[in-house]
């Protein structure tokens, strides 16, 4: 993609997926009546001088795609000629391409891209997905009191929140840090476009161990981008450490999921941490820049391993 900033920072929504009426993303298995709406970051985009057209920002994503039925709507025609592999949680699919002659977020502006097109439940009520491909030097903020997320050049030389801890990527373009479960070191990859926790097969294994599991059942299939779906054991853990921050998973699903071969974390424990987690917190940050995860807990959430997480008090 070619990438280029007209100004400093742009705008998203942070909203509870009922509210839009989107699809379940692609780690959503879950019927609506059973847990409250998760929320989504969406972004409203202008394709060639069209729209806006609803997004959803995944930082999980390396690349952004696009839904068949908005390329109908644009009258635009995809290249069978040309062929993509894109990566989902469960698989991988070859997709066809669509020329974009500009792509526009808020001061975001892509020109002259090739976009794969895709299709399946994941895009009812939604028209793409925005990844995090192209925001080196950037930071995402994301307010889950507020409800809005931004992003913006990374700082340089600006002073930080004293009460927003850091963590350092351990990747230049998956935001994963290391955290611990149960006394087990575990890498965590922070998920904007999953609504739901995921845990790997050495997660599962290592947590069943140290007998660190509770109410373990199945779970209807986790469907993704690729419109391919897997099913899962989904239970209940206790908390999760990053660094000083503690945070509660509501639950986590766990499966032999293609995307952690993909991530070659296999063979340790791995956590992809979903909006249904992070929306336990008051806010957080990915500075692609300098290299850090900062989180900021909700001061007033009461952790429950027994049971379900108490709601959070209301925070002005």
């Amino acid at each position: 993609m070619n990438l280029r900033f007209a100004a400093l920072a742009a705008f998203l929504a942070c909203l509870p997926v009922a509210q839009q009426a989107f699809a379940m993303s692609g780690s959503s298995s879950a019927p609506a009546e059973a847990q409250p709406p998760a929320l989504r970051v969406i972004a409203d985009v202008m394709i060639d001088g069209r729209g806006p057209f609803h997004f959803l920002f995944d930082t999980g994503a390396t690349q952004a795609v696009i839904a068949d039925a908005t390329v109908t709507r644009l009258g635009l025609h995809a290249q069978a000629h040309r062929r993509v592999r894109v990566q989902g949680v469960n698989g991988r699919i070859l997709a066809p391409e669509v020329h974009i002659d500009s792509l526009v977020l808020g001061a975001l502006r892509w020109r002259d891209i090739e976009l794969p097109m895709l299709s399946g439940p994941l895009f009812d009520g939604l028209d793409g997905i925005i990844g995090a491909q192209d925001l080196s030097g950037m930071k995402v903020s994301v307010d889950l009191l507020a409800r809005h997320c931004v992003i913006a050049t990374s700082p340089v030389g600006a002073a930080d929140d004293a009460n927003d801890m850091a963590l350092q990527l351990l990747s230049r373009t998956l935001p994963m840090v290391s955290a611990t479960l149960a006394g087990t070191t575990v890498q965590v990859i922070i998920d904007t476009g999953a609504t739901e926790t995921l845990g790997n097969p050495a997660l599962l294994a290592a947590l069943q161990s140290v007998d660190a599991l509770k109410a373990l059942h199945s779970m209807p299939p986790v469907w993704d981008v690729t419109a391919a779906r897997q099913t899962g054991l989904t239970g209940l853990t206790p908390p999760l450490h990053l660094a000083d921050v503690t945070l509660q998973p509501p639950a986590v699903t766990f499966g032999d999921y293609a995307v952690f071969r993909r991530w070659q974390l296999s063979d340790h424990p791995a956590l992809l941490l979903g909006m249904d987690s992070l929306a336990t917190l008051a806010r957080f940050s990915i500075d692609y820049g300098r290299l850090q995860l900062r989180l900021h807990p909700r001061v007033s959430a009461v952790l429950s391993w027994h049971g379900q997480p108490q709601a959070p008090a209301p925070q002005s």
